[in-house]
């Protein structure tokens, strides 16, 4: 009997092994297989960056000039966060903690008075930096910078980027361009509100937010900006009853056609027109906006 048993033990024990070299076998060709049809994926199929935002945060004014060590650990370090719409990533008057970069959506940067009123300074767009400025002036932020929309941004704390500045004077450099351009907005923001229209103003401001910075004489391709007419009236400092009213005017002559969070400017050249003009009555009577409107 004690034979017989160990006969049995020793036949099952050998189809055990044959069983589990089977099953060895069979998963080696399986991984070979799946190694196989992901080499052949095409290159946008397969997840080579696990930052994806990398090359957005390379755009960034901030960090040109640094070189590809510098730039290489200044991605690993960096902080993934994300705020849904009228969500916030930081609020007027709190201590400057970090620097963000935007990597997907629109942040509003806005202020608000004691009656709740709000004005947005200005609107960032993916590859551009926020919060930089309460930073290098040691003070609270000034501002709150509101999501409006879904945005995810990256974002270094403040003593890395104090870090990365002096170990770097090209950093610096383009720290200080930054601030120069803000406050160059600012004067020419100051300017438009006492000596403009609010037509002008509000032409020069989607210009603006069209990144179109000199007029031609050809004609130039249509442009679309997305924004809804109540932070188009926040950023002009007007009422949204009264952006309403001259978008309405303007779609009536054919100027250009408003949707639910987007205008649609068929032909930019009139908005230079209207962008130049002294005051509202220069804009009713111009022969060359009335020429491009029909």
């Amino acid at each position: 009997m004690d034979s017989t048993y160990l006969r049995v033990v020793s036949l099952r024990s050998r189809k055990d092994r044959r069983q589990r070299r089977d099953c060895g076998r069979a998963f080696s060709q399986l991984v070979t297989q799946v190694n196989t049809v992901i080499t052949h994926l095409p290159r946008s199929r397969q997840h080579h960056d696990p930052r994806p935002w990398a090359v957005l945060v390379e755009r960034c004014p901030l960090f040109k000039g640094l070189d590809a060590e510098t730039l290489g650990a200044l991605l690993r370090s960096a902080r993934p966060c994300v705020a849904k719409r009228g969500e916030f990533f930081f609020l007027e008057g709190d201590p400057p903690r970090q620097v963000f970069v935007l990597v997907h959506g629109k942040v509003r940067l806005v202020r608000s008075d004691p009656q709740g009123r709000t004005l947005i300074v200005r609107l960032v767009s993916p590859a551009e930096s926020f919060g930089l400025v309460a930073v290098w002036a040691g003070t609270v932020h000034r501002v709150a910078a509101q999501a409006a929309e879904t945005s995810h941004a990256v974002a270094w704390d403040a003593a890395t980027m104090a870090q990365l500045t002096r170990r770097h004077p090209g950093m610096a450099h383009a720290s200080l361009r930054l601030m120069a351009e803000r406050v160059e907005q600012g004067w020419n923001s100051l300017q438009d509100l006492n000596t403009r229209s609010i037509e002008c103003r509000v032409a020069r401001a989607l210009l603006r937010l069209a990144h179109h910075t000199a007029p031609t004489a050809t004609p130039e391709p249509a442009i679309t900006v997305d924004l809804r007419e109540q932070d188009l009236a926040e950023l002009v400092g007007v009422t949204t009853f009264t952006i309403s009213r001259i978008l309405s005017a303007w779609k009536h002559r054919g100027l250009v056609d408003v949707g639910r969070a987007h205008i649609f400017v068929p032909d930019p050249r009139w908005l230079w027109l209207v962008a130049a003009a002294s005051d509202a009555r220069d804009i009713k009577g111009h022969h060359a906006v009335d020429h491009l409107a029909r």
